[in-house]
């Protein structure tokens, strides 16, 4: 120990399902090390600059500004391993740190490559990108052996049980560590308590959608900017949900954040506009950061700019 600083291994990710395969890997390999799962890259960058651990490994949290800054503080007699599947930021760099940045992957996916973990977790992988909308060999693979519809089922599973309580970080330790034995969400009796449970709120944010969501052309837009509404932790998937239920494409959700309007964007069109390069070119010329895939996005945005937001999709899905 160094100055107060200990030798181990730290995950930093996120506690959604990506994040979730992302610990059960980290721990398969490292498991007694601690994780902190966090709600955003800003989190991210806050949780880096706060840790003792000397090995650090960032996983599934773009490189907004304030991990920027975070990063460029970052010790040079410690390890920092940077893994995601968003796009760089143009003239983006990253010095004295390990990146391995990679959109077609999941970050779990990523990771799992990184560490050689065991077979085992390859169907972590296959859900992570199921989710992230990836097209990776063990995806392909696993599906294969064990078909679409259980695949999507257990990521179904597995993605209502934390939406059910957002700040329950306890449930997604124990959930990881269960996972890092090479099971199956549907296994897991907290998981499947959890999704049942999740029945009731998910069925409410559904009919909230149903009542607020308007459409142009191909594009649902759900638009809390004016409004605090809560969807009861379902979001976009929600939006998306109810988007697809009438016809669109793609799917706009839009909220306030004090000063500013945050905005997630959705696509299930094949071929469609790349939504990550979109929501970046515009938010350089209006916004204030933002970016993604090419089927999700999502970006800070002043709240003026919001109906320019939308008239610009409208228009390029047309």
């Amino acid at each position: 120990m160094d100055g107060g600083r200990t030798e181990g291994r730290r995950l930093i990710t996120r506690g959604n399902v990506d994040g979730l395969a992302c610990a059960a890997i980290f721990l398969r390999e490292y498991p007694d090390s601690p994780i902190s799962f966090v709600t955003s890259p800003t989190a991210g960058a806050a949780a880096l600059s706060s840790v003792q651990e000397k090995y650090v490994f960032l996983a599934d949290l773009a490189l907004v500004p304030e991990m920027r800054q975070a990063i460029a503080r970052w010790g040079h007699d410690r390890s920092l391993v940077f893994i995601d599947h968003h796009p760089l930021p143009p003239r983006a760099h990253l010095p004295m740190i390990t990146a391995m940045v990679e959109e077609s992957s999941s970050a779990a996916g990523l990771l799992h490559g990184m560490l050689g973990s065991a077979p085992q977790m390859d169907r972590m992988v296959a859900m992570a990108d199921l989710i992230e909308g990836g097209n990776s060999t063990i995806l392909s693979k696993e599906t294969a052996v064990h078909g679409r519809e259980r695949m999507e089922e257990e990521c179904r599973l597995l993605d209502f049980a934390w939406r059910l309580d957002l700040d329950d970080d306890r449930f997604r330790m124990r959930t990881a560590r269960e996972l890092s034995k090479g099971r199956w969400p549907s296994e897991i009796g907290e998981i499947r308590g959890r999704h049942q449970a999740a029945q009731e709120t998910w069925r409410r944010a559904l009919e909230r959608v149903r009542k607020s969501m308007t459409v142009r052309g191909d594009v649902g837009i759900l638009d809390f900017s004016e409004k605090r509404r809560t969807l009861f932790g379902f979001g976009t998937r929600a939006a998306v949900e109810v988007a697809k239920e009438k016809g669109c494409h793609y799917a706009v959700l839009l909220q306030n954040q004090r000063d500013t309007a945050s905005l997630s964007v959705r696509s299930w069109k094949p071929d469609g506009i790349h939504l990550g390069a979109m929501v970046e070119n515009f938010t350089m010329v209006h916004g204030i950061g933002g970016g993604g895939h090419s089927s999700s996005a999502g970006a800070r945005i002043p709240c003026g700019a919001a109906g320019r937001f939308l008239d610009e999709l409208a228009r390029a899905v047309t």
